[in-house]
């Protein structure tokens, strides 16, 4: 429920950067990439469908870790900090920014 202290809450729009490993979450069917850079934005998530340079991230077993590589890790860091900018929490069929815990 929330409280009307989280709506009066700003989301801070500081840009973040993004981890070195996707983490595969196989109870989500999800890869979970730690950010940095954000009190609000712990990490993201992205879906095995992305339209995104992800095909050699590792699925094959639950919390298997794969490195991002830079060509991936730049792109993500643009997506995020244009929905961040924009005050958005999704990049539309892609990416979820998840709330740090």
């Amino acid at each position: 429920m929330a409280t009307d202290d989280d709506k009066d809450r700003v989301f801070d729009r500081r840009t973040i950067s993004v981890g070195d490993s996707a983490v595969w979450d196989a109870r989500l069917g999800v890869f979970r990439v730690k950010v940095q850079g954000n009190r609000d934005v712990g990490s993201i998530t992205i879906l095995k469908s992305a339209p995104l340079p992800i095909s050699h991230l590792n699925d094959s077993a639950p919390a298997r870790k794969t490195r991002l590589g830079d060509i991936l890790r730049t792109r993500l860091e643009i997506e995020v900090n244009a929905a961040i900018a924009r005050g958005e929490r999704q990049v539309p069929g892609s990416l979820t920014l998840l709330a740090r815990e």
